[in-house]
């Protein structure tokens, strides 16, 4: 048997089904729903081997400054230690050199605990287990974007209306009888040449360039699109890009918001109640009390899904059809709304009111007076 690392192939998915499918796309769905199983699949698999369990130290570097000189503190957290090292320019340097860390002492407590938890959602593709920004890759996607809105904000600029009056229409000053200066607040215009040709009059005429409005707000939609695509869903901005009113239309369109949340959120419903076991244990250890195995749960809801009357009703039908079993029927309508311990009673009270019970296999006797069974 070959080990894989279910997290990298489960990012490699997810990053797959940004990058690659387009939310647009409506060709792509079915795409994104085998990706969606796949994902599925793989978290259904029983664990051979945590790496979490695995993990020996971590290490967190933070720059300081102090005077002209910038120092790096390295924190290495590891099982029932924290160590501190300061260096400057790559040479380790005493604690006291940075004030704020002179009283800052290495740490030993107990060997079960790590006050540390590694997270990551994407991996990084510059860096080698290092975790990955969500907007990797969009780098100039953003730039186009800023340059779109940039020139567009330009031409608005460009366009004001200008005001052309004839130096007789300008106002004079009663003292020196000059032209008056306009006001760049208030009536602003630039002075003409009168008109003297026979029969001419001199107007006062008001100019003002035309923005293709129209262009620019097609060049602004691509480029958004771009940067979003993969990330977030137009939809859940308030941007309906497809003018699609239906609930099913809606849901479709928010299918890269869910891949993106469900990434971020399995990353987090496995890692947040490391982080608060960590926190507590470290009250715990401050205030000088046994450290404690703490159990946390956390609500996530539901986002952009079926409203509960409906999932009944389609969850009915497939058990009723014998297509499903309750213990699918109960994780499907309830998702991440109840923790797995409420769903397995769920699961035991509907099976023993339909009768379903567990019964044991009843022994079989060996012995039949003076004869016996030889089992070796």
């Amino acid at each position: 048997m070959r080990l894989i690392d279910a997290d990298d192939l489960i990012a490699y998915l997810n990053d797959y089904a940004r990058q690659e499918t387009s939310y647009s796309d409506e060709d792509n769905a079915d795409i994104r729903d085998v990706i969606q199983e796949c994902i599925e699949a793989v978290e259904e698999q029983p664990t051979a081997y945590d790496i979490d369990k695995a993990v020996e130290r971590l290490k967190e570097e933070s720059r300081h400054k102090e005077g002209s000189n910038i120092y790096v503190l390295h924190e290495h957290y590891g099982h029932g230690y924290i160590i501190y090292k300061l260096y400057k320019d790559e040479e380790m340097v005493d604690m006291s050199a940075v004030e704020k860390f002179q009283n800052l002492h290495d740490v030993k407590f107990d060997n079960n605990v790590m006050l540390a938890v590694p997270i990551k959602v994407y991996e990084s593709t510059k860096y080698e287990n290092r975790g990955g920004s969500i907007f990797d890759g969009k780098i100039d996607a953003f730039d186009a974007f800023d340059e779109v809105w940039s020139q567009w904000m330009d031409a608005v600029r460009a366009g004001r209306a200008k005001t052309y009056i004839p130096e007789s229409y300008i106002p004079r000053d009663m003292d020196t009888g000059k032209p008056m200066s306009p006001n760049p607040f208030d009536n602003r215009f630039i002075a003409g040449d009168n008109d003297m040709s026979e029969g001419a009059k001199n107007t006062i005429t008001t100019e003002q360039p035309d923005i293709p409005h129209d262009s620019y707000v097609a060049s602004y939609c691509t480029a958004l699109d771009i940067c979003l695509q993969g990330v977030i869903s137009p939809s859940t901005l308030g941007i309906d890009v497809k003018k699609l009113d239906n609930a099913e239309a809606q849901r479709e369109k928010e299918k890269t918001t869910l891949y993106t949340r469900n990434a971020v959120i399995e990353t987090l419903q496995k890692n947040l109640p490391k982080v608060v076991e960590a926190c507590l244990n470290a009250e715990y250890m401050l205030n000088k009390q046994p450290v404690k195995n703490v159990d946390v749960f956390i609500d996530w809801g539901e986002y952009a899904n079926p409203s509960f009357e409906s999932q009944i009703e389609t969850l009915s039908k497939a058990r009723t059809g014998g297509v499903m079993s309750i213990d699918r029927v109960v994780n499907e309508l309830y998702g991440d709304t109840i923790d797995e311990s409420e769903k397995e009673k769920e699961i035991m009270r509907l099976k023993a009111e339909q009768g379903i019970e567990h019964i044991a296999e009843p022994d079989m006797s060996t012995k039949q007076g003076e004869f016996e069974v030889n089992e070796s």
